[in-house]
C-alpha cells in the first residue's frame, strides 16, 4: 500500500486498489443506499502511511474537484485540493475572492488547516473527526467545504483507513466569509 508510483507498471494496480478500497468501504456502510454512496465525495486515506496518502477517489469527488482517482493517488488531500496546495499556487487568487490581504489570506488558510491538523489527530483516537475548509477544483474555483473523517478498520484484513467525506457548502457559507471569520477568530474557529 505504501507505493506511490504511477508508471504505467505500477497505475493498474492503483486502480485495482482503488476498486478494491471502494468495494470495502461500501461493504462497510451497511444500510446505505450504494447509488447515493456513489456521489459522495470522497476520498480513502492509507492511515499506515504518514500523510495520509490517498489510495481511491469517489466519483463524487471526482466531479466535485476534477480530479480523477488516478490524479489523487499517493498524494495528500492538502496537497491535490487543499490550503498546501492553494498557498503554493493560488494565494493571489484567493486573496482577491476574500477581498483580503495576501497575508491575511494565508494565515487564514493556515488557520483551517491547523484546525483539520487537530481534527485528524483526534481522529485517530476518537474515530471521527469534522472540520470545515476551503479547497480548490482542478479548474481553479474555490470551495467551501464541510469534512467528515472516519477512522476504519476493515474486519477482516486489519487493514486501518481514513475515509474523508467533503461536502460542497457553498450555499450555506461562502469562501470569502469563511476566510474573514477565520482571521478574526482563530482561537474560536472549532465554534464554527
Amino acid at each position: 500500500l505504501a507505493q506511490e508510483c504511477l508508471c504505467s507498471s505500477c497505475a493498474p494496480r492503483a486502480r485495482f486498489l482503488g476498486s478494491l478500497l471502494s468495494a470495502l468501504t461500501m461493504e462497510m456502510v451497511s444500510g446505505v443506499n450504494t447509488m447515493a454512496l456513489q456521489d459522495l465525495s470522497f476520498v480513502l486515506c492509507d492511515t499506515e502511511v504518514q500523510g495520509y496518502p490517498i489510495r481511491f477517489a469517489s466519483r463524487g469527488f471526482e466531479r466535485l474537484f476534477g480530479y480523477s482517482s488516478s490524479e489523487c493517488f499517493g498524494r495528500t488531500c492538502g496537497l491535490v485540493v487543499g490550503s498546501e496546495s492553494i498557498l503554493q499556487n493560488d494565494l493571489g487568487s484567493i486573496a482577491e475572492v476574500s477581498g483580503l490581504s495576501p497575508e491575511d489570506t494565508a494565515s487564514a488558510l493556515r488557520v483551517l488547516r491547523g484546525h483539520v491538523s487537530e481534527e485528524v489527530q483526534k481522529m485517530a483516537c476518537e474515530k471521527r473527526g469534522f472540520s470545515i475548509m476551503v479547497n480548490q477544483a482542478k479548474a481553479g474555483n474555490f470551495i467551501p467545504c464541510e469534512l467528515d473523517l472516519r477512522f476504519l478498520e476493515h474486519p477482516r484484513l486489519g487493514w486501518t483507513y481514513c475515509v474523508g467525506v467533503q461536502s460542497d457548502i457553498t450555499s450555506s457559507l461562502s469562501v470569502r466569509d469563511l476566510l474573514r471569520t477565520a482571521t478574526r477568530v482563530p482561537v474560536a474557529f472549532g465554534a464554527l
